[in-house]
């Protein structure tokens, strides 16, 4: 998986030495961005969502969410195999680009983005109950003249109420967690998945 993260930070690092400039940095941003700013009104620390137009948001039924990234930056370096002088690594922007899919009756859908430096992270929200959830985290290197390039991927991960096609099954008021962490004894990233 992050063989492609070593040829890129490789190819980043042989830029920055030849004199590139400054890195433009991880970018972007979205709704999940935003969860600071969200309003938390059951009081139990997870921001509320709003849902797209036609759905309904019921505390008893909607579904809390835990995205959690424990992998730092050096971490996902040395799961790469890379070990560069502190003035190219410094040059490089590493970023976790997480997608967020919702599917609703009717064909109603909502996407919620967010984009976080590479670093441990933990996002917490609440959505109104969907049909189906699909959940990616993209790992984006970005560079000087290079730009950006997509270097490794977690998912996508299915989530749905009745488990069709071999997707993860929960049903409305559960607390689906995923959590990305680096494991010490195969020296690589790893996913663990949760319904409760």
């Amino acid at each position: 998986m992050f063989r492609s993260l070593c040829s890129i930070l490789m190819l980043i690092g042989m830029c920055c030495l030849t004199g590139c400039g400054a890195s433009g940095g991880g970018g972007g941003g979205g709704v999940l961005n935003q969860l600071d700013s969200m309003p938390d009104a059951d009081g139990d620390v997870f921001s509320e969502i709003t849902p797209p137009e036609g759905v309904d948001f019921d505390f008893d039924e909607s579904i809390a969410l835990m995205i959690t990234n424990t992998i730092t930056r050096s971490q996902a370096e040395a799961a790469a195999g890379v070990q560069m002088p502190d003035v190219i690594s410094s040059n490089i922007s590493l970023a976790a680009k997480v997608a967020v899919n919702l599917t609703y009756a009717d064909g109603i859908t909502q996407k919620l983005p967010g984009s976080f430096p590479v670093g441990p992270f933990e996002l917490q929200f609440e959505i109104a109950c969907p049909e189906a959830i699909e959940v990616m985290v993209t790992v984006v290197a970005t560079a000087p003249l290079v730009g950006s390039q997509a270097v490794a991927s977690f998912g996508p991960y299915q989530f749905t109420q009745d488990g069709e096609g071999g997707s993860y099954t929960y049903t409305c008021g559960s607390t689906v967690s995923i959590v990305t962490f680096y494991d010490d004894e195969t020296g690589e990233p790893k996913v663990t998945l949760e319904v409760e």
